[in-house]
C-alpha cells in the first residue's frame, strides 16, 4: 500500500479484530473512488465523441470539463472537498516530521 496515512490509522488499533474492519472500509472508500475516477473518463470520452469538447493535449484536464459542466453547488462541494483532502494529507505528512526532540 502506498498510502501512509492509511497505514498509520491500521498500526495505530489496539484490537485485532478492528484490522479486519480497517481493512473493509479502507477497500470499500477506495473501490467507490476509483469508481468515480472511471466514471468521470468515461463521461470525458462521451463528450468528446459528441463535440462537445475539443480533444485532451492533457488528459488530466478531463475532470475539470465534468466539475465545470456541473451545477454551481455541486462545483463548490468538490473544490472544497479537494482543498480538505489536500490540506489533510499535507497535515498528516507535516505532522510526521517534526524536528526530533533534545530530550535524554
Amino acid at each position: 500500500m502506498g498510502q501512509p496515512q492509511v497505514l498509520q490509522r491500521m498500526f495505530s488499533i489496539d484490537d485485532p479484530e478492528g484490522l479486519r474492519t480497517v481493512g473493509l472500509i479502507s477497500g470499500a472508500t477506495y473501490a467507490v473512488g476509483s469508481l468515480l475516477w472511471m466514471l468521470i473518463g468515461f463521461v470525458a470520452l462521451f463528450m468528446v465523441a459528441n463535440g462537445d469538447v475539443a480533444a485532451f493535449a492533457n488528459p488530466d484536464l478531463a475532470v475539470f470539463q465534468f466539475v465545470n459542466r456541473l451545477h454551481i453547488v455541486l462545483q463548490m462541494i468538490i473544490y472544497a472537498g479537494l482543498v480538505a483532502a489536500i490540506m489533510s494529507t499535507a497535515g498528516f505528512f507535516m505532522s510526521q516530521h517534526r524536528a526530533p526532540s533534545l530530550e535524554i
